[in-house]
């Protein structure tokens, strides 16, 4: 079981951060799951910090081609995605 099926458990939550400085403004997050990120001044930003489990939040994090975005469980601060 990995992290991030682990994380997906009843009243669980996840912080969704993007390092704007990172972000090379591809969009691959929007595509991906566009209720949760949208490009600002050509930046990737979250459009909530915190969201329900959600795959695609986990898909659009390790797609990133620049790791920018990183997605964590809130309660224990474990770090969902990038797999590091």
């Amino acid at each position: 079981m990995s992290d991030g099926e682990a994380a997906v458990t009843a009243g669980a939550r996840w912080a969704v951060s993007v390092d704007r400085t990172a972000c090379a403004g591809t969009g691959m997050c929007v595509h991906s799951a566009p209720e949760h990120f949208a490009l600002v001044k050509g930046r990737s930003q979250a459009v909530r910090e915190s969201v329900e489990p959600d795959p695609a939040v986990l898909d659009a994090a390790e797609n990133c081609p620049l790791e920018a975005i990183r997605v964590t469980e809130t309660g224990t601060g474990v770090v969902l995605a990038p797999e590091l």
